[in-house]
């Protein structure tokens, strides 16, 4: 079992330190979403700071582009309409 799958959030210490340096104070992270292609791999977390909430994305990747597309692409086929 990777780190990861122990803890989704472990990442997240990676880019802390700079998304708090951006965004201000951290008021909480939650694991959103991952992905993984045979190009790399992208893990997505939701950032509520003092005003409002972002999304960041973690990318290991050659072409981090083309894994940011194929996550879209991937994430767009998995949603349903209700």
């Amino acid at each position: 079992m990777s780190s990861f799958e122990k803890d989704p959030l472990r990442s997240f210490e990676l880019v802390k330190d700079i998304v708090k340096r951006e965004l201000g104070e951290i008021r909480g992270v939650r694991f959103y979403n991952s992905y993984t292609g045979s190009n790399g791999f992208l893990i997505e977390y939701l950032v509520d700071f003092r005003c409002g909430q972002a999304s960041v994305k973690i990318i290991c990747a050659e072409n981090p582009r083309k894994v940011l597309v194929d996550y879209y692409k991937a994430e767009k086929e998995s949603f349903h309409y209700r």
